[in-house]
This record gives C-alpha cells, structure tokens and sequence, in this order.
C-alpha cells in the first residue's frame, strides 16, 4: 500500500510539474502544494476504509464527535504544513537566486489555502459517508470540475480579479465559514448514523 501510494504521488507531482510549467510558469508549481493535501486526506480516509476502521470505532471508548473532529483537524494540519513547506521552499529559492520567477505574492496564497479548505469541506463527508466505489467518482467529479472552472477562469484572466487582496480574504472567510459548517453537519450526521 505504501509503495504503491509513494509512486502515484510522485507519479503525480512529475505530471503537476510538467503540467504547470508548460500553462501557468513557475509560480503555478505552488499548487503542487493543493495536490499533496489532497492525496494525504484521501491516503488516510482509503486506509480506513480498507481496514474497516469504522468497525473499530464501535468499540473503542472515543465519541464519534471525536473522530470527525480529527479528520478535520488533520486536515487543517495538512493544509497549513504543506503550505509552509512550499512557502519557504519558494522564499529560499527567491532569496538565493535573487529571481522574480520565485517571487509568491501572499494574497495568491490565500487563495490557494481558500481552496483547498473549500475542497476538503466538501471531500471529507463525502469520503467518510459513502462507499469506496462511489467516493473515488465524486473525487473525480469534483477535481475534475475544479480544474475546468480554474482552466475557464484562468483563460478568461478573471483569476487575475480574485486576487484583489480584499476578495483573496473574503474567499479565505467564506472556505473557513464552509469548512466549519461542513463540520457541524458531518458531525451531526455522523453522531446518528449507524456505523457499518
């Protein structure tokens, strides 16, 4: 499982970096950062899944609010670490190399953060209610949805406008209020469903 996880995932950040490289320069590399996330909240619901964790769920002394409040809570560690992993990453080379090209504007990155946060709002009670079979489809569904909206948005330079420091923030607060309620819901739910 794990090997088999590590060469999908540098599979997919060879093919990330080729592909940001060749629409949106160097800077685009940044959203490798949104990639990673993805594949660390998807890698540890799959595991679960595989080894129906759920099952032991029942009979561990853990409340189910507790479980769902992890998964979100790791995500948010996800998003932030990945994040500053790329950040810095890109400040040293910035610093070192003394090229614009390196340069992240700090509002692109909220932006970015905003995403992935909308993101893992509505991929995580998808990922914990339905089955294996039909999660990877919505997962697929919805990354591919995202990628034609920012393709569209990027062609049209209306991504350009969202990075107007006011609406980078507005979008920043509109994903944490989404992730929170998006937390209250799963946790409700979840607190009253049968686990299987």
């Amino acid at each position: 499982m794990q090997k088999k996880f590590l060469k999908g995932l540098i599979l997919m950040i060879v093919f990330a970096i080729y592909i940001s490289l060749v629409n949106g320069g160097i800077q685009s590399i940044y959203l490798i950062s949104t990639m990673i996330v993805f594949i660390l909240v998807l890698t540890t619901i799959e595991v679960e899944k595989r080894s129906n964790f759920n099952l032991c769920i029942n009979s561990m002394p853990i409340k189910k609010s507790d479980y769902i409040t992890a998964k979100y809570i790791s995500a948010l560690i996800y998003i932030i670490s990945a994040n500053m992993m790329f950040f810095i990453l890109f400040k040293g080379l910035d610093i070192i190399l003394k090229n614009e090209m390196f340069f992240l504007d700090i509002y692109s990155i909220i932006l970015v953060i905003s995403v992935q946060t909308l993101y893992m709002s509505i991929i995580i009670p998808i990922f914990i209610f339905l089955n294996r079979k039909y999660y990877r489809f919505a997962n697929m569904l919805i990354i591919g949805g995202t990628t034609f909206i920012v393709g569209i948005l990027s062609e049209e330079n209306i991504s350009i406008d969202l990075l107007n420091n006011t609406r980078s923030i507005v979008f920043l607060c509109i994903s944490s209020a989404v992730f929170i309620l998006s937390w209250l819901i799963t946790n409700l739910i979840y607190e009253k469903r049968d686990v299987k």
